[in-house]
């Protein structure tokens, strides 16, 4: 499906030099739907420490609006300038294409990453682990029925991945095997 420089989509852009809360900023006040995965950190403040939401993912914030207007706005607001598109290689040519994120991935995405406090939810840095293919499931019970991700691996625990586009990924952690479908009729479920 073709999509237009008009149309609204997700899109996943880079804040250069770690500017993405000022830029969520900028977009909350221009009334620009915009999503930045946020965590709970302890950060050094004077002689203590304090708890503060801090990025999920360095340099990443999504933004929901057209192409042709997110354009316009990084060329007239200088607050906006340092938004840059993300892009993977086409397949029809040599060159680029601009990432655009699928509203049902998206949703998924920010169903999970709202629950960011749930000690269960992870971001995941590395994406390389995160792209290798696992059973696809979907979670049948509990906070997270209707989620549709990847199985994977970690530390021996179970974990349900929900990955956007190659460009960012959340997981749940210790999913129990009684609460997964597998979507995936040729991928026998694993014991325990």
């Amino acid at each position: 499906m073709m999509t237009n420089s008009t149309d609204l989509s997700w899109f996943p852009m880079r804040a250069t030099y770690s500017r993405e809360l000022l830029i969520k900023s900028e977009l909350d006040r221009l009334g620009i739907e915009c999503f930045l995965p946020l965590k709970s950190c302890w950060v050094k403040k004077g002689m203590g420490e304090e708890l503060r939401q801090v990025p999920a993912v360095h340099n990443l914030i999504f933004v929901h609006s057209s192409q042709q207007r997110l354009t316009e706005l990084k060329r007239s607001c200088s607050q906006l300038e340092p938004l840059r598109y993300m892009t993977r290689p086409s397949t029809h040519d040599n060159g680029q294409v601009i990432i655009r994120i699928p509203d049902a991935q998206m949703s998924a995405f920010l169903r999970l990453s709202s629950l960011a406090a749930d000690e269960r939810i992870v971001f995941f840095e590395n994406m390389q682990f995160v792209s290798k293919p696992g059973p696809r499931v979907e979670i049948t019970q509990g906070d997270f029925a209707g989620i549709i991700g990847e199985v994977k691996r970690i530390k021996g625990l179970r974990c349900v991945a929900v990955c956007v586009e190659g460009v960012a990924a959340v997981g749940i952690m210790d999913v129990p095997n009684s609460q997964l479908h597998y979507l995936d009729e040729r991928k026998q479920k694993p014991q325990n």
